[in-house]
């Protein structure tokens, strides 16, 4: 099978499983515009940047406008309000909101990104910077392959 047929099958794979109305993991988290669904919330965050990723680098544009339907500034707003709620504070901190930062550059690299982009990452960004600075003691293990690794925050 040639690179481009793999590719185009994990783009309808990822995204037939993304837009599922039947969840098949964790649902009832997030805000509910964009990242709730068939996936628990940070796999469908990063399900997004892979699709993104791929519609930029193979100039799927069918793609990148389905997935921009989703990334709306209403619905990341949405998300983004949910986060910041007092008893969301450490929702997915740091694995998926290291992913959602991720995510957002990337959306940032497409025509049709919006305003709300730039605030929003750097509002991640020092989230997750702070978070990092309040969990630095040594006694903790830094390599344990779990979610809350700093390491893994600072390599995505």
């Amino acid at each position: 099978m040639n690179r481009n047929r793999v590719i185009d099958e994990l783009k309808r794979i990822i995204y037939t499983d993304l837009v599922r109305v039947e969840p098949h993991c964790f649902t009832g988290v997030g805000a509910g515009a964009v990242f709730t669904g068939s996936f628990d919330w940070h796999s469908s965050v990063h399900a997004h940047w892979a699709l993104l990723s791929m519609a930029r680098l193979t100039d799927d544009a069918s793609l990148q406008r389905k997935l921009l339907s989703r990334l709306t500034p209403e619905n990341l707003e949405a998300e983004r309000t949910f986060l910041n709620s007092p008893e969301n504070i450490g929702f997915e901190m740091p694995y998926g909101r290291a992913w959602l930062l991720l995510m957002l550059t990337e959306l940032s690299k497409h025509e049709e990104s919006h305003t709300l982009t730039p605030s929003f990452r750097e509002e991640l960004a020092q989230q997750l910077t702070l978070w990092r600075e309040q969990n630095s003691t040594l006694d903790k293990v830094i390599l344990n392959g779990r979610y809350q690794s700093w390491l893994f925050v600072f390599l995505l």
